[in-house]
């Protein structure tokens, strides 16, 4: 079943340092369905049933949200705090920091978008292969279990029976990953990009940006460090941003230029699956905070 309770992607306590001094932020449709609007970070960055587990059915369906709460949000909550006002983070903090962005990057709608949809196109690469030679896979199940199938009965069976790739293999995905990308992130060089002036990063439901190499390569988002994309930027705040980056590359470190700070922008605001998040207004458009 389906929970119908709010499954955050967008942790609360990361939001709230986006909010103005109301405790409100703007929030930005990109689909154009709903005009902007403010409010409280609680009240954002989450859907619906998003870790819904399908299957085993007697599973806790909140089993996801409170295992990230307890094991992922909870414990970076403070090493988040410091880490944007303070370079000097522990190697425990380092390590609960770095588990906190690389769930950013596996737990959101878009991850689970592009998750799915990569297991989809798999397996439909493998049904049509199984059509097209059915004395093969015959031969594969006599092999395998001793039962004689007939061409033609596997033909049958193919059409009698279809195939769902449910939520499950995004969320068991997001579990054997996790552990991986947050060590790659610990090794990492890690900077701080400082906001001008009157300037603001923007976040969103994706929440990181990515570049190949040098933090002004930008790319569109893709999940994890696919087709180069290994140096991340993840905005803690409006007035600074963390910069993970390879060892030994190029780097970006201090007060940022007025027109990178606004490409990140651009960029958070293009990738998002659906919602941007300010402490700003944000022309129409696109932003120019």
């Amino acid at each position: 079943m389906v929970r119908n309770s709010r499954d955050h992607y967008r942790p609360v306590l990361q939001l709230r340092h986006f909010a103005d001094a109301e405790g409100l932020l703007w929030v930005y449709d990109r689909s154009g369905t709903a005009p902007a609007f403010r409010q409280i970070a609680p009240n954002v960055g989450f859907e619906k049933g998003l870790y819904s587990i399908l299957e085993p059915p007697d599973i806790d369906a909140g089993a996801v949200e409170k295992w990230l709460a307890e094991h992922i949000d909870g414990p970076a909550a403070a090493a988040l705090d410091k880490a944007a006002v303070d370079q000097s983070l522990t190697r425990a903090e380092r390590s609960v920091l770095a588990a906190f962005v690389g769930a950013q990057d596996l737990r959101t709608p878009r991850a689970k978008e592009r998750v799915l949809s990569l297991y989809r196109a798999g397996f439909a690469k493998v049904w049509d292969e199984w059509r097209s030679k059915p004395k093969e896979l015959a031969a594969a199940i006599a092999r395998d279990s001793g039962t004689i199938y007939s061409a033609a009965e596997i033909l049958d069976m193919l059409g009698e029976y279809q195939y769902e790739v449910t939520p499950n293999a995004w969320l068991d995905f997001f579990g054997s990953m996790l552990n991986r990308v947050g060590r790659r992130l610990y090794h990492m060089r890690w900077l701080r990009a400082y906001a001008p002036e009157d300037l603001a990063f923007l976040t969103s439901d994706v929440g990181i940006v990515k570049c190949h190499r040098r933090p002004d390569a930008f790319m569109s988002w893709d999940m994890g460090f696919n087709g180069g994309r290994d140096t991340w930027i993840f905005p803690l705040k409006p007035e600074v941003a963390l910069v993970i980056a390879p060892p030994g590359g190029p780097g970006l470190s201090g007060p940022c230029k007025p027109e990178w700070l606004r490409a990140v922008n651009r960029h958070i605001w293009d990738d998002a699956y659906r919602w941007v998040f300010s402490c700003k207004v944000v022309p129409d458009g696109g932003p120019a905070v």
